[in-house]
């Protein structure tokens, strides 16, 4: 450094970063905000002018969504940077878009298949250029970066979810089709390439009795994928939380805003709204049960 003299205490020119949150940035970052963080918000989605905390949800789900250049795992649904049983997200893994997981063909599994589709499995490994993403993955960016700003929101967990409807699933189109399927950026069969359901992204069979029992099938007899479950980012505007609402679950519904940046994107319709918007199936008769999935630790 420089000696500081009287007559140039303020002659040198200094950088100074600043940013402008709307409250306390959230609890699980123990150290402080992250600038990466902070840098990423504010130099890729546009949230300079917002003065609403919706606005900016609404953004930072666009942009995950559509622009950061993550995919949906078509052949499993796995998470590849969030960990609920640490409780954990992997931020600068995310934003880097690398992963401690990779997907890999199974050596020991048969295939491929006539749509030439093999079987995977996922290890344990250190990828660079990893862009595979699930639910898990997104509901937790938005909720962990959204808390950068100091927005408080959760992670809803919805169990069971159900078949989807046509939607803009994460970073996939047509270029990853095993038959040629139009139209060419909406998909209703997540997991379309995975050898045990139908190869089609978009499904437009109905209900067929098979042994006495309703299934969804195609014309080679492969069921159409489903969620099984599916995690979605929520913001309360009255500053409560889920566990506000333990015995009441019907005024929760109505209050909370949903945004979800794996299919969709859906940017801020209450729990009714989503749920017409996004599920055209359910599984069974089993009711949907709602939880809240925590991140305690970013890194």
């Amino acid at each position: 450094g420089t000696p500081i003299r009287k007559n140039n205490i303020f002659s040198e020119k200094i950088p100074l970063e600043a940013f402008v949150l709307y409250e306390e940035p959230a609890s699980f970052y123990q150290s402080g905000v992250w600038s990466e963080a902070l840098r990423f918000l504010f130099e890729k989605t546009n949230i300079n002018n917002d003065s609403q905390k919706e606005q900016s949800l609404e953004k930072i789900t666009r942009y995950l969504h559509s622009q950061h250049g993550v995919r949906y795992d078509i052949y499993g649904g796995n998470p590849y940077f969030t960990s609920f049983q640490k409780n954990s997200f992997s931020l600068m893994g995310y934003l880097k878009k690398e992963a401690t997981k990779e997907e890999i063909i199974d050596p020991y599994k048969k295939g491929p298949d006539k749509f030439n589709r093999v079987e995977k499995e996922i290890v344990d490994a250190s990828i660079q250029h990893c862009n595979i993403v699930n639910c898990y993955d997104q509901g937790a960016a938005v909720n962990v970066l959204s808390g950068a700003l100091g927005i408080k929101t959760e992670l809803l967990f919805i169990a069971p979810f159900g078949y989807i409807k046509e939607a803009k699933l994460v970073g996939i189109d047509d270029s990853f089709d095993f038959i040629p399927t139009s139209p060419p950026d909406v998909c209703n069969n997540p997991f379309f390439a995975n050898i045990n359901f139908s190869p089609l992204r978009i499904f437009n069979f109905k209900l067929k009795k098979i042994n006495g029992r309703d299934r969804i099938v195609d014309n080679d007899d492969l069921d159409r994928s489903g969620f099984g479950n599916h995690v979605v980012c929520t913001f309360l505007s009255n500053n409560k939380t889920f566990s506000d609402y333990t015995n009441d679950l019907n005024q929760y519904v109505k209050d909370v805003l949903i945004y979800d940046a794996c299919a969709g994107p859906t940017l801020g319709l209450d729990f009714d709204q989503y749920t017409k918007k996004a599920i055209e199936y359910k599984y069974n008769n089993i009711p949907t049960k709602l939880s809240e999935r925590i991140i305690l630790a970013v890194n």
